[in-house]
């Protein structure tokens, strides 16, 4: 799922709405109850925190959930 969640967050970064919308319904079909905040508790592989802020916007952008 990693894989559609960065496409979902870069194309919604680009203004590809279309495939950032197909990306964030990949995410949901693969984990129904899946939001950026519970993402973000997990996740732990970036360094600086604003980068970090940039992918979730990128997916707040897309239409994912934030809870």
């Amino acid at each position: 799922m990693p894989c559609a969640q960065c496409s979902s967050s870069i194309h919604a970064m680009l203004r590809e709405l279309r495939a950032a919308s197909m990306g964030s319904a990949e995410v949901l079909r693969i984990e129904p109850t899946w939001t950026i905040e519970g993402t973000h508790a997990r996740m732990i592989s970036f360094k600086r925190p604003e980068d970090a802020e940039h992918f979730f916007d990128g997916l707040r952008q897309a239409g994912l959930s934030e809870r």
